[in-house]
């Protein structure tokens, strides 16, 4: 055990102590814990975060004093902080099985976007927003690995999509001695209606892409995930129901078509519980509607970091937090401080359900991009296409435009509300 000290460098700390420990056991530590107080500031926990996932590939488990200590609700705090012990050692919690998955090599693929609240939006140049892909690698499809990036403010599509699932695809054939699966199916969160047919022309056309790279037969089946609705269920007169009057964990409600449900896979501690909507849009690999409603359900009891089922399919519940986790590894410089640099994720930690991210720097006066991401968009004119915000009836749009390489600047305008007109440097590195 050793003291550190908040006011201090803490990851200078950190590096001091993952050394001490090498030192004194003769072998790297497999994980570092650190117990901090309830009051402590997050700006603590966020330099640990990085310190360990970023600089020296070690995963990391925080604690607070009060909760472990405390006598009553003490077991329960501990096994849960246990359960994220295992998975961050390469540990699987629990597994599903289901038919689907016994005689087929699948993988599942989970999406998300997470965007700036509208007070951040105000700054100028407003923060990115960040996306997430996450995907299994065996065969109970119980252990993921991730890969996050960051893009224009308020963009919902992927725009990166085709290097990151590129990106796990590789991945997923170094478990599984250079095979590729058989099948993907891959759980959106977040798409509107009005959104299918671009997700369908930009994702699910690069996801189509990358199986054909592949020059194996991939089938693919895309389910959208919709939580924010306002649709509830209650059980009817003298039908069974919980202890707080909502339908039983299980339920589902078929809307329009077979593929198209509500599903209640959690029991909620209180109030009244809120189905997730889930509709497929392509099903290349002819899942009956038995089999699509029983793998919805059946994976929402394999999330990871819980003992009980969840309100929806845990590899958009891990997209979901991988976003929240991409803000933890920024980092600011340059020459006026005016430059936000996306560290990337240490490689050991690629498997662990730790993550990863391609893209690296958004700053206010250049955007830089490493140089491997730029050729998946060159064409035989040399010339590569860049997604540029641009001012719609006051709302942020994309668009995308023709760059030569020979060309340093190019025109932008940002910020809706105020119709300002900036430059950007396009910087490229190998």
């Amino acid at each position: 055990f050793l003291k550190g000290n908040p006011q201090g460098n803490i990851k200078e700390e950190i590096r001091n102590l993952y050394a001490k420990t090498g030192n004194t056991f003769g072998q790297k530590p497999q994980i570092l814990f650190f117990l901090l107080h309830q009051g402590a500031s997050p700006s603590i926990y966020r330099a640990i975060k990085a310190a360990c996932e970023v600089d020296i590939g070690c995963p990391s488990q925080v604690m607070l004093v009060e909760k472990a200590l405390k006598s009553n609700g003490q077991l329960q705090y501990l096994g849960n902080i246990g359960l994220k012990v295992n998975l961050k050692l390469g540990g699987s919690n629990s597994k599903v099985n289901l038919p689907t998955f016994k005689h087929s090599r699948v993988m599942i693929l989970g999406g998300d976007t997470s965007h700036p609240s509208s007070g951040e939006l105000r700054k100028m140049p407003p923060p990115p927003s960040y996306t997430a892909l996450v995907a299994s690698y065996d065969e109970e499809c119980s252990k993921y690995s991730a890969v996050s990036t960051s893009q224009t403010a308020t963009v919902e599509l992927i725009e990166n999509f085709k290097p990151m699932m590129k990106e796990l695809l590789k991945r997923w054939q170094q478990k599984n001695q250079g095979l590729t699966p058989n099948s993907i199916i891959y759980w959106r969160d977040g798409i509107s209606e009005s959104q299918i047919p671009a997700f369908m022309d930009s994702e699910i056309k690069a996801l189509r892409e990358v199986c054909e790279e592949s020059q194996q037969k991939i089938k693919i089946t895309v389910v959208n995930c919709i939580k924010r609705h306002h649709t509830r269920f209650f059980p009817g007169q003298g039908e069974r129901g919980d202890k707080l009057g909502n339908v039983l964990p299980g339920t589902i409600v078929e809307a329009s078509r077979e593929q198209d449900v509500f599903l209640v896979s959690q029991s909620a501690l209180q109030g009244t519980v809120r189905p997730c909507h889930y509709t497929i849009l392509l099903d290349e690999n002819k899942l009956s509607p038995d089999d699509f409603q029983s793998v919805t359900n059946g994976l929402c009891f394999s999330y990871g970091r819980a003992t009980r089922s969840v309100s929806i399919v845990p590899p958009v519940f891990y997209a979901d937090q991988v976003c929240e986790r991409s803000k933890m590894h920024l980092t600011t410089g340059g020459p006026n401080n005016d430059q936000t640099f996306h560290n990337d994720v240490h490689k050991n930690l690629i498997y662990t359900m730790i993550w990863r991210r391609s893209v690296c720097i958004f700053s206010r006066s250049q955007l830089y991009l490493p140089s491997y991401l730029l050729l998946p968009f060159l064409d035989a004119a040399q010339n590569f296409y860049f997604t540029l915000p641009y001012d719609l009836k006051g709302r942020f749009a994309s668009q995308q435009r023709p760059l030569n390489l020979a060309e340093t600047k190019i025109g932008l305008v940002s910020d809706g509300r105020k119709r300002r007109t900036g430059y950007f440097d396009v910087v490229l590195r190998t």
